[in-house]
């Protein structure tokens, strides 16, 4: 893979609390990104093969299924490979990595970041 994504200046969620006290999964995920900086690699590699291959959509959650199939990936911080909590936080940071993917995943707004109306 091209150097071209090593020395990005990605920008990591800020380390939150939830509401209940806890930390937010954006806090959660920027502390798995910094102990486990290969798993972005491995994304980035499967997306840009996919794309090569000429498919027109990607989906994040079946590049993260690949890499836990992938034995010899290896991750720290909690009991699984990969929390299927972390594939938004994952889509956004390759977008930002590399725009030009943004055609082929789809994102939804962040629900954090959208205003909650409450029921009557």
């Amino acid at each position: 893979m091209s150097n071209q994504y090593s020395q990005l200046p990605l920008v990591l969620p800020p380390y939150n609390l939830s509401q209940s006290g806890g930390p937010t999964i954006e806090s959660k995920f920027a502390i798995f990104h910094r102990a486990n900086p290969g798993v972005f690699t491995r994304l980035l590699e499967l997306a840009i093969e996919r794309r090569a291959e000429g498919k027109r959509r990607i989906s994040m959650k079946l590049l993260f299924e690949l890499l836990r199939e992938d034995e010899s990936l290896r991750t720290n911080g909690h009991g699984f490979k990969l929390s299927n909590s972390y594939s938004a936080e994952y889509t956004r940071l390759l977008l930002q990595a590399d725009p030009s993917f943004r055609p082929l995943f789809e994102t939804r707004p962040l629900r954090r970041l959208t205003p909650r109306v409450k029921a009557k």
